[in-house]
Order: structure tokens, then sequence, then C-alpha cells
């Protein structure tokens, strides 16, 4: 959104770019995008124009109170794409941890039928708790698969080497790959948790930005008061809300993230 020289100074920087790519938008997101930029288009529009300025200030209207529409438009969008990243982060780790889990499972699978065909005494397989059914809650299964591993491990380690497919150095891997499985879990928690607290600063920094806007386009109307004005009066007759779907009035027991909070202007309706 830009702004004359004026109407910058002091307004907060915008984030950094991000090196993973966001999610691709949906359309609610889109219907969010587009309204963001319409609401710079027209907040550009009458800051362009010193005699629409003049007129807005005779309807309360101010240097101030147009700042403090640029402050929310500019939360707005940098809390928007810290969402989306954030949601492009969740998609990315929940495909991760599907795709790790999945070899898990199958490299586990791999290791029970090779200990049957490798050792065909029933007190070998029971030593490698390879009997009965493979855990489906990923947490038990971890266990379950770690405590045959590290059997297989022992008994390489204390018995002559068999021929078996699954080496020490498979067995490590294997391992290891369990780790990753349990760190990707977390990940995956936090990234969860993060996500759904990206989606309520959205909602909520786009809720603030449409009452402003909201005000500050009933004010534009009554400035312009029949005057035309082609550029301006185009796009109030096509301006619609912010469409987000719920969360467009302002909570009242919400506390408001510090960047938010800035003085909103009196109702003039």
């Amino acid at each position: 959104m830009s702004f004359p020289s004026d109407f910058s100074a002091g307004l907060p920087e915008r984030g950094a770019s991000r090196q993973s790519p966001p999610r691709p938008l949906t359309v609610q997101d889109q219907g969010t995008a587009a309204a963001l930029a319409a609401a710079a288009e027209l907040v550009n529009r009458v800051v362009d124009d010193a005699s629409l300025a003049a007129r807005l200030r005779t309807q309360g209207y101010d240097e101030e109170e147009l700042r403090a529409g640029v402050t929310l438009h500019t939360a707005a969008e940098d809390i928007f794409a810290e969402c989306q990243q954030a949601l492009g982060d969740l998609d990315q780790t929940q495909a991760d941890y599907d795709e790790t889990w999945v070899n898990a499972r199958e490299e586990y699978l791999e290791f029970r039928w090779a200990v049957r065909s490798d050792y065909p005494d029933p007190r070998t397989r029971k030593l490698l708790r390879v009997d009965g059914v493979v855990a489906d809650q990923m947490h038990e299964f971890i266990a379950q698969a770690a405590m045959s591993y590290r059997a297989a491990q022992i008994l390489q380690s204390s018995t002559a080497p068999a021929e078996t497919e699954f080496t020490p150095e498979r067995l490590r891997q294997a391992l290891a790959e369990l780790r990753l499985l349990a760190r990707l879990e977390m990940t995956l928690q936090a990234c969860r948790s993060n996500a759904e607290r990206r989606r309520e600063e959205r909602d909520l920094a786009v809720a603030m930005l449409n009452l402003w806007m909201r005000d500050f386009e009933r004010a534009t109307r009554a400035a312009l008061g029949g005057i035309a004005h082609p550029p301006v009066s185009s796009w109030l007759f096509r301006a619609r809300p912010l469409e987000l779907g719920h969360g467009l009035h302002r909570p009242r027991t919400h506390r408001f993230p510090a960047r938010l909070r800035t003085r909103f202007p009196r109702s003039r309706s």
C-alpha cells in the first residue's frame, strides 16, 4: 500500500521476505486479499486528492485519522501474510509427517517379515517382538518398533551374524527414522497451534480494518456530497465489506495484539 511521504512516517515496517513459499490462496483468502487491495486503492485515491482530503477534514478525518487507517491496513496485510505462511508451514509439516509415518510402518513390516524368515526359532521371534499386531497409534508404534530394532541390535552384537537384509546400518537408519517421526509429530502440534493463533489474529485484524473502512466510506460519501468524482465515486459504488465469513465485529473479550492497539476513530454515523 503506497502513500504520500507525509503519511508514511512512523508506520511499522513490513515483515521480511520469507524463504518458504506461502500456501496457495483459498477462495475465501482470495476474497480477503482482494478486499485488502481495494481498501488500499480507496485510501490512496483519497489522500492523493488534495481537495477531497480537505473535504474529509470537515468530516473529522484529519491526517492523524488517516494515519490510523494506514496503520490498521498495514497490520492487516502483514498478519494476513503471516497467517498464509503459518498455514503453508502446517501443510508442509503435515506432508512430511505423513510420508515419514508411512515409510516407518513399511520399514517395520519389512523387518518383521525378514525376522520370521531369517530366525525360525520361536524364542528368537519372541525376543524381537515380531508376533502380534502392529500398533496403530503413533506413540505406541514408535515404542513397539524401537524395542524390536534394539533387540535385533543386541542379538546381532551377541551372536554370530545371521544372513539378513537388516544389517546393523539399516537398523540404525530405522531407529533414526523413528526419532524423526517423533520430532515431526511435536513440530506438527506446534504448527497447528501457531496456525490457529495466526488465524485468530488475521480475523481480528481484518475485522478492525473493516470497521474503520465502513466508517471511512461513509465519511467519503458525505465529503463528496453529490459532487462528481468518478475515480472515488465508482469505487464506492462497488465497495464491499471485507469478506471473512465471521469475525467482522470487534470481539468484547479478545485481547488485541499490541500492534493492533491504535486509536480507533469515533463513529460518525
